[in-house]
Protein backbone atom coordinates (compact mmCIF):
# COMPACT_ATOMS: atom_id res chain seq x y z
CA UNK A 1 0.00 0.00 0.00
CA UNK A 2 1.15 3.53 -0.81
CA UNK A 3 1.04 5.98 2.07
CA UNK A 4 0.07 9.65 1.75
CA UNK A 5 3.67 10.87 1.90
CA UNK A 6 4.68 8.72 -1.08
CA UNK A 7 1.56 9.84 -2.92
CA UNK A 8 2.49 13.48 -2.35
CA UNK A 9 6.03 12.79 -3.62
CA UNK A 10 4.60 11.22 -6.79
CA UNK A 11 2.22 14.13 -7.31
CA UNK A 12 5.04 16.63 -6.86
CA UNK A 13 7.30 14.63 -9.18
CA UNK A 14 4.60 14.66 -11.88
CA UNK A 15 4.17 18.42 -11.56
CA UNK A 16 7.91 19.13 -11.68
CA UNK A 17 8.43 16.90 -14.71
CA UNK A 18 5.59 18.65 -16.56
CA UNK A 19 7.10 22.02 -15.69
CA UNK A 20 10.53 20.84 -16.90
CA UNK A 21 9.08 19.64 -20.22
CA UNK A 22 7.46 23.04 -20.76
CA UNK A 23 10.60 25.12 -20.21
CA UNK A 24 11.25 27.06 -23.40
CA UNK A 25 14.97 27.73 -22.92
CA UNK A 26 17.19 24.65 -22.45
CA UNK A 27 19.79 26.62 -20.45
CA UNK A 28 17.30 28.33 -18.17
CA UNK A 29 18.63 28.61 -14.58
CA UNK A 30 15.25 27.36 -13.44
CA UNK A 31 16.03 24.05 -15.20
CA UNK A 32 18.82 23.23 -12.74
CA UNK A 33 16.55 23.90 -9.78
CA UNK A 34 13.83 21.68 -11.26
CA UNK A 35 16.28 18.88 -12.03
CA UNK A 36 17.67 19.00 -8.48
CA UNK A 37 14.18 18.88 -6.95
CA UNK A 38 13.23 15.98 -9.25
CA UNK A 39 16.36 14.08 -8.18
CA UNK A 40 15.56 14.67 -4.50
CA UNK A 41 12.01 13.37 -4.92
CA UNK A 42 13.13 10.35 -6.94
CA UNK A 43 15.54 9.43 -4.13
CA UNK A 44 12.62 9.29 -1.68
CA UNK A 45 10.54 6.86 -3.76
CA UNK A 46 10.79 3.07 -3.66
CA UNK A 47 12.10 1.46 -6.84
CA UNK A 48 8.79 -0.25 -7.67
CA UNK A 49 6.84 3.03 -7.54
CA UNK A 50 9.53 4.83 -9.48
CA UNK A 51 9.54 2.15 -12.19
CA UNK A 52 5.77 2.44 -12.55
CA UNK A 53 6.03 6.24 -12.64
CA UNK A 54 8.78 6.10 -15.29
CA UNK A 55 6.74 3.78 -17.51
CA UNK A 56 3.82 6.20 -17.35
CA UNK A 57 6.09 9.22 -17.95
CA UNK A 58 7.58 7.59 -21.08
CA UNK A 59 4.04 7.47 -22.44
CA UNK A 60 3.60 11.17 -21.61
CA UNK A 61 1.14 10.40 -18.81
CA UNK A 62 1.09 11.32 -15.15
CA UNK A 63 1.33 8.45 -12.68
CA UNK A 64 -1.21 9.76 -10.13
CA UNK A 65 -4.79 10.95 -10.56
CA UNK A 66 -7.74 11.67 -8.28
CA UNK A 67 -10.99 9.77 -8.31
CA UNK A 68 -13.61 12.15 -9.69
CA UNK A 69 -17.12 11.07 -8.84
CA UNK A 70 -17.01 7.37 -9.66
CA UNK A 71 -14.36 7.65 -12.39
CA UNK A 72 -10.60 7.70 -12.82
CA UNK A 73 -9.34 11.27 -13.11
CA UNK A 74 -6.89 10.24 -15.84
CA UNK A 75 -8.88 8.04 -18.26
CA UNK A 76 -12.36 9.06 -17.03
CA UNK A 77 -13.67 5.49 -17.12
CA UNK A 78 -16.01 4.34 -14.37
CA UNK A 79 -14.31 2.37 -11.59
CA UNK A 80 -15.64 -0.85 -10.06
CA UNK A 81 -17.78 -0.20 -6.97
CA UNK A 82 -15.61 -2.43 -4.76
CA UNK A 83 -12.48 -0.54 -5.73
CA UNK A 84 -14.17 2.79 -5.06
CA UNK A 85 -15.18 1.59 -1.60
CA UNK A 86 -11.58 0.63 -0.84
CA UNK A 87 -10.10 3.89 -2.17
CA UNK A 88 -12.64 5.85 -0.12
CA UNK A 89 -11.21 4.43 3.10
CA UNK A 90 -8.84 6.88 4.80
CA UNK A 91 -5.24 6.52 3.67
CA UNK A 92 -6.01 4.03 0.87
CA UNK A 93 -4.69 4.33 -2.66
CA UNK A 94 -5.69 2.24 -5.66
CA UNK A 95 -4.60 1.59 -9.23
CA UNK A 96 -6.93 2.20 -12.16
CA UNK A 97 -7.68 -1.14 -13.85
CA UNK A 98 -8.06 0.67 -17.18
CA UNK A 99 -5.06 3.00 -17.48
CA UNK A 100 -2.82 1.97 -14.57
CA UNK A 101 -2.45 5.30 -12.74
CA UNK A 102 -2.35 5.42 -8.96
CA UNK A 103 -5.69 6.70 -7.70
CA UNK A 104 -6.53 8.64 -4.56
CA UNK A 105 -9.76 10.00 -3.13
CA UNK A 106 -9.59 13.75 -3.76
CA UNK A 107 -12.58 14.35 -1.46
CA UNK A 108 -10.55 13.03 1.49
CA UNK A 109 -7.63 15.38 0.78
CA UNK A 110 -6.96 18.19 3.25
CA UNK A 111 -7.95 21.58 1.78
CA UNK A 112 -4.39 22.95 1.76
CA UNK A 113 -3.06 20.12 -0.45
CA UNK A 114 -5.72 20.70 -3.12
CA UNK A 115 -4.45 24.18 -3.91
Amino acid sequence: MINRELLEHLRALNALEVELRHLRQPEAPHREVLERRISELRAKLPTALLSHHDRMAKQGRESVAPVIGMSCGACHLKLPVGQLAEINQPGRIGVCPHCGVFLFNSAAEPAESQA
